[in-house]
Order: structure tokens, then C-alpha cells, then sequence
């Protein structure tokens, strides 16, 4: 079988598949170190402009040609396609997303040509970001079922050497379960937010095990999201006390049965051994599950705080949880929460209690590292972004100090505002220029989520706060908030090249910018709420502060900015350094593996299986 290997590539990298014997793709060539021996391997190529910075460049190649195999510790084999070793390099060193097509046709010419035109198709009008791709039954298509981003020996490249074993451990376990034995997540997004950015790596790298996990999202309605968002999701979190109506019970449960009907109810439902729930908005699915399959394992994971210190007779909070608990989230096998007991309420059964962190993943666009090419080409593409936003354009050659967050009433984003406003004070006040002569700028930016329908009410009220604060209006022009397309590698290069970072939620779960922030080794400030004490070692890789202490905030970055060995003994920290691995991809999948081989034996031997071990911290039990 032939496979027809697509490359996204910008005009003047010096890209092509030939060896120095092949000819030259339409005069583009390899550098040398990346030049490979394709011997007869090599069939055809194809290239095709897109636009005035990106090239389609297709080779069709002999798959079986590029294939080994790893062991695991109990003996059993996992296929590797060396080909994709080759393809994780053109991602993380040049940038370029490469892609797999299984093509048809007479020649391998016409082969090559119908490569390209599904390359283009993966592509929106901005090439350098791949389409959302949701397929049948609403499954989501991570990585357009085509890109090859990495492969298992970059992963086993980050890991301890104690994670990596035990996480093939883990996966020749659940492989021995049950034949294909089949996992279904169920969330309300696709995209923006940390569930997503969470299942898309967690779901890539379970490909890359040959694991049979897929993804499906709900059907958004956008009256049903106001419901989920403001009545369920911001009452739970304590930013709101709005109570749910009957009528939008009713819309809720409506749309919940459409779901579940449409759907899965006959397929994914019946089919599935274990169904993982992300968040409320999809607990009303959970009765049509039990109705058609008692059997499977059924997991909610609650990746939000919940204020239980709310749930007392008579608030909105107690009616809230009251009608997701009941003839819901009861009959659930395991409740999975951020490790924070606080978080876990009382009418949940202790021993269906789990906790888990949130996790990013070092390899995806996120997180790699990006060359100066690459730098300077996101920055340009943020340039541009603020100026089509009418936004003053980010000056490189100053300090900027980020936020990087979803624009939801949680995020704490007029401290933010508020923290910079008597920060520039304080420089005026001194008469002193931040660092080199500049005074920093404030950037407050990133994307939204189709669940989310206060994202524009609250980037609005951002905007205003700049014009209507005449204090704030005079530093306008060093101030850039900004709603960004979903490119990872963006984001990437905005917290990468930032003086410092904020993360100022007054609500948080787990905030996954804090660890990516750390792992750049940019100083962060973050409140001292929710799951965020995990993440951060106080006044060592970074500071925690109380909510709503703007003041705070601003005397910190003062000192940063004033106080060059006080930077740079952040910067250098590597305290960091242990807690990182607990917040990858790696240890996520293998957290869910070991859960799952738990609860299957469990539910069918109705005996504890000892696959848990004890983190000693508040006795938190810790899948890894």
C-alpha cells in the first residue's frame, strides 16, 4: 500500500523529500540534515502554492518500508512507522504540520494530486491552522485524522524513566482487559479551554498506543449554553447566584434526550465499556446511558471548583448540584475531581472519590520549543491580528507582561487591568523607566469557546474599562486585549517571549497557563485559589497572591522589573522541575489507564484491585 505523505511548509524554507540523486521538487530542496535515503522507496512528488508564505508539498513513499516495533514489559509488541520519526522532526524543529493520506488512482501522479487536495481541504483560510474536524456521531477528529505530529519515541524522550515503564505497563494492562476493549469522553467543546486542549492531546497520544479512545462532542445550542454556562457552570464556581427555572430544566433535559437520540443512544452508548463525562453540561446524558447499558464503567470528571462551602440549605448552589446530583452524577462509578478536597462535595461516595491534575502536553504547539523563524513569524501574525482588532501592535523590543485565558467572569481579568494601571503608576510616580529605558506593555489575549457565551461580554467590558478609566486611558496605547484565532504555536510565542505572566482567577480549577508559564521558566503571579497551590512553589518558581489584590500584584512586578537578580533567580529556578511531569500528557494517559484497570476489575470482581497508589499529601489518591 502506498501512502501519499503531505508537508505544510513556508516559501523559502529550504524543503523537499528527494535525496541528492532525486530530482528537486519544483526547485525546492532539503538542508542537508534533513535529507533522508529513500532508495526506491520514493514514487512521486507533487507540490501546490497555497499562498504567498506556505507550500503542499506531496511524496508518495511505501509505508511498509518504514516500519519497527518497541516491546512492553510483559512482551507484547507495539508497531512503529520509522517514517513518522522523520515527520515529528519537520513539526518540532521546522514547524511544518505534516500530514498521511491513503490515496487511489491509476498513477502515482494522479495519486499525489489527490493528496494535495485533501491537504488543502484539513486547511481554513488562514493554512497555517488545520480545520476543526467533527465526524459521524459527532466524534471529534483530532488532528484531522491525518496530521502526524509526533510518535511514541519523542514521548518516551520526555518522560522519567519511571513514568515511561509504567505507563507501557499500563497500557499492555488495559489492552488485556478486553479485546478492543472501547472508551468513549463526551464533552460540550471541541475547542477553546483546557477540556479541549486536554482530550486533544490525551486522544493523540493514545493513537500513537494503538488504544481504541475516542472523543465525542454535543450538538451546541446556544440557548442551552446560556443555561450551562451562567445558571450550572458560574453558579457552581460562586461567581453567581441565578437559579435555575423549571422552563430551563426543561430546555436542558430537551436537549440532553436530543443528544443522547440522535447521537449514541444506539451505538456509542450500548458499544462503549467505559464513558467518561467532562464537566455539567453533559451530565443529562447519563440516564439515557444506564438505560441501554448498566455494564460500562461511567466516570464523571469535574474539572471546575466547586464552591461546596456554598451548598447550604436554600443558595443557588444547593439547588444547582441538588438537580445534577440526583438521578445523575449518583449513579456514576467514579468522580473524578482536581486534587483539592474542597472541591469534592459530600453527597459524593468517598470511595468513588479520584483526583487527577490537569495536564499539557511539552510536544504540541503549545508548548515546543519554536525557532527565531518561527517567533518572528507568529509575532508578525499577531501584529496583524491587533491591528485588524484595532488594538495598538505589541513592541518587541519592550517588556510585556500576559494573561493568557479564556474572557470568562472567572479569570479575574480587571485585576489584571486594574495590577497594570498601579504598576505604570508607580513607575511615573518614581520618575523610572521599567527596564533598558522602556516602560512595560500589557497584553490580556486568547480564544474563546463555543459553550462559552460570556466570552464577549467579558472581553467587552475589558474594552471598556480601557476608555471609560481616564487614569487607564493614558496608557491605552501600551495596552493590547485581544480575542486570537485557535493556533497554538501563537500562544506559544506570546507567553514564550513575555517579562512575566498573570493569572489572576478569582475561580479556578486547575489553571494549565500557570504550568506551561513554569516550563518556559517565565516568572508568574497567581492567585492563591484552587488547585493553583499545587502548581506553584511561592516566592520560588513563581508567586502566589490572595484574590482581588490588584496592589499586590502591581509591587511585585515592580520589583521584578526594578530588582534584575530578583528576575533572574525565577527565571533560573528549576523547583519546578519535579512537579512538571505530574502536569503532562504522559502522566494523564497513564493516570486514566491505571484508573480504568482499576474500575473494570472492580466492577466485575466486586474486589478492590490494589492499582492505586497513595500520594501522601491530605491522603490523595494519584493515578500514575
Amino acid at each position: 500500500m502506498e501512502t501519499d505523505d503531505m508537508r505544510k511548509i513556508k516559501c523559502g524554507d529550504s524543503c523537499s523529500l528527494s535525496g541528492s540523486s532525486s530530482p528537486m521538487i519544483r526547485g525546492v530542496s532539503w538542508e542537508p540534515e534533513y535529507q533522508i535515503s529513500w532508495n526506491d522507496t520514493l514514487h512521486h512528488s507533487h507540490a501546490f502554492l497555497a499562498n504567498d508564505d506556505s507550500i503542499i508539498i506531496a511524496v508518495s513513499v511505501c509505508k511498509n518500508c518504514f516500519t519497527t516495533t518497541i516491546s512492553t514489559p510483559s512482551g507484547a509488541k507495539i508497531k512503529i512507522d520509522v517514517l513518522q520519526s522523520f515527520m515529528s522532526r519537520l513539526w518540532l524543529e521546522l514547524d511544518i504540520l505534516p500530514c498521511e493520506f491513503d490515496t487511489s488512482g491509476v498513477t502515482t501522479d494522479e495519486r499525489a494530486d489527490s493528496a494535495v487536495r485533501k491537504a488543502i481541504g484539513l486547511f481554513g483560510p488562514n493554512v497555517s491552522i488545520p480545520r476543526l474536524s467533527i465526524g459521524f456521531k459527532n466524534r471529534v477528529e483530532v488532528d484531522c485524522n491525518a496530521i502526524r505530529l509526533v510518535n511514541l519515541h519523542d514521548y518516551e524522550k520526555i518522560c522519567s524513566e519511571y513514568l515511561w515503564k509504567n505507563l507501557l505497563k499500563q497500557v499492555s494492562i488495559f489492552s488485556n482487559l478486553k479485546p478492543n476493549i472501547y472508551v468513549s469522553f463526551i464533552s460540550s467543546t471541541p475547542q477553546g479551554g483546557g477540556v479541549a486542549l486536554m482530550r486533544h492531546a490525551l486522544i493523540r497520544l493514545s493513537k500513537l498506543f494503538q488504544l481504541n479512545i475516542q472523543w465525542y462532542v454535543v450538538r451546541p445550542n446556544p440557548a442551552v449554553f446560556q443555561v450551562t454556562k451562567r445558571k450550572i457552570h458560574n453558579v457552581l464556581q460562586g461567581v453567581s447566584t441565578e437559579r435555575l427555572t423549571i422552563d430551563e430544566k426543561d430546555l436542558y433535559e430537551k436537549w440532553s434526550r436530543f443528544n443522547a437520540e440522535r447521537y449514541w443512544q444506539s451505538s456509542v452508548f450500548k458499544l462503549a465499556d467505559i464513558i467518561v463525562l467532562d464537566d455539567p453540561q453533559v451530565v443529562g446524558l447519563i440516564p439515557f446511558i444506564k438505560e441501554v447499558n448498566s455494564e460500562c464503567v461511567l466516570i464523571y470528571r469535574s474539572h471546575i471548583e466547586i464552591r461546596t462551602d456554598l451548598l447550604s440549605l436554600n443558595s443557588s448552589q444547593k439547588d444547582v448540584w441538588d438537580y445534577l446530583f440526583k438521578g445523575k452524577i449518583e449513579k456514576c462509578d467514579a468522580f473524578i475531581s482536581h486534587p483539592v478536597n474542597s472541591f469534592v462535595p459530600s453527597e459524593i461516595d468517598k470511595s468513588k472519590v479520584y483526583f487527577m491534575p490537569a495536564t499539557t502536553d511539552p510536544l504540541d504547539g503549545l508548548n515546543k520549543t519554536l525557532s527565531n523563524r518561527d517567533i518572528e513569524y507568529y509575532l508578525h501574525m499577531f501584529r496583524r491580528i491587533c491591528g485588524e482588532q484595532n488594538m495598538p501592535k505589541l513592541d518587541i523590543s519592550r517588556p510585556y507582561i500576559v494573561q493568557i485565558s479564556r474572557f470568562d467572569p472567572s479569570k479575574g481579568i480587571p485585576d489584571v487591568i486594574n495590577s497594570y494601571k498601579i504598576l505604570r503608576s508607580m513607575l511615573d510616580s518614581d520618575h523610572i523607566d521599567a527596564k533598558n529605558g522602556h516602560e512595560p506593555q500589557l497584553v490580556v489575549c486568547g480564544h474563546g469557546s463555543i459553550d462559552d457565551p460570556d466570552g464577549s461580554l467579558v472581553y467587552e467590558q475589558a474594552l471598556n474599562m480601557i476608555q471609560n478609566d481616564t487614569t487607564l486611558f493614558k496608557y491605552r496605547h501600551d495596552i493590547i486585549i485581544a480575542r486570537l484565532p485557535p493556533s497554538d504555536q501563537l500562544l506559544n510565542t506570546i507567553l514564550r517571549g513575555a517579562f512575566a505572566a498573570l493569572q489572576l482567577s478569582i475561580r479556578e480549577g486547575f489553571e494549565i497557563k500557570v504550568s506551561e508559564a513554569i516550563m518556559k521558566k517565565i516568572p508568574i503571579i497567581t492567585t492563591k485559589i484552587g488547585g493553583i497551590p499545587w502548581q506553584v512553589v511561592d516566592q520560588k518558581n513563581g508567586f502566589l497572591v490572595p484574590p482581588n489584590s490588584p496592589g499586590i500584584v502591581a509591587n511585585l512586578l515592580f520589583k521584578l522589573l526594578q530588582d534584575k537578580a530578583f528576575y533572574n533567580k525565577i527565571m533560573n529556578s528549576n523547583v519546578g522541575g519535579f512537579l512538571q511531569e505530574e502536569f503532562t500528557t504522559s502522566t494523564q494517559l497513564c493516570n486514566w489507564l491505571s484508573l480504568w484497570n482499576h474500575l473494570w476489575r472492580s466492577k466485575r470482581t466486586q474486589t478492590e484491585i490494589n492499582a492505586v497508589s497513595v500520594k501522601a499529601d491530605e491522603g490523595i489518591q494519584w493515578y500514575r
